[in-house]
């Protein structure tokens, strides 16, 4: 694929950073949405959802449990028609008060130049073995 995909999950990140959210544009109405890792299986935070309504749902309740969170890009990778994004996620959380500074995987699925599958995987590790990328 192009590097399109990657010029289009990178302005994501950097809209997301300026607090901007009105970014469903570059989503397919369909798309499916998975938050994967059960390091961070708090009740509803780990599961998949389907559609953009449920998309933005399940990122809500993520931003919940924490207080100053922010996910910041630090890599992107093209691999098809999909892009790894290596992202650190920081905050603080609510309910323990515990920090977060954590390197996630970010991986989008395209169709179309429209983003139809995101998973957000707490492993990255994981995430580049499902991938094809580790042993």
């Amino acid at each position: 694929m192009s590097q399109e995909n990657v010029e289009i999950v990178r302005r994501l990140f950097e809209r997301w950073g300026r607090g901007d959210f009105s970014t469903a544009e570059a989503f397919d109405p369909r798309v499916e949405f998975a938050r994967i890792g059960h390091e961070i299986d708090v009740v509803g935070i780990t599961g998949e959802w389907h559609g953009i309504d449920a998309l933005w749902g399940a990122a809500a309740l993520w931003l919940r449990e924490w207080d100053n969170m922010s996910l910041q890009a630090e890599r992107f990778i093209e691999i098809e028609d999909r892009v790894l994004v290596l992202a650190r996620a920081r905050g603080v959380g609510k309910r323990s008060g515990a920090p977060l500074n954590h390197v996630e995987a970010e991986v989008f699925s395209f169709r179309a130049g429209r983003i139809v599958r995101w998973e957000a995987h707490w492993d990255p590790l994981e995430a580049m073995r499902s991938l094809g990328l580790e042993d």
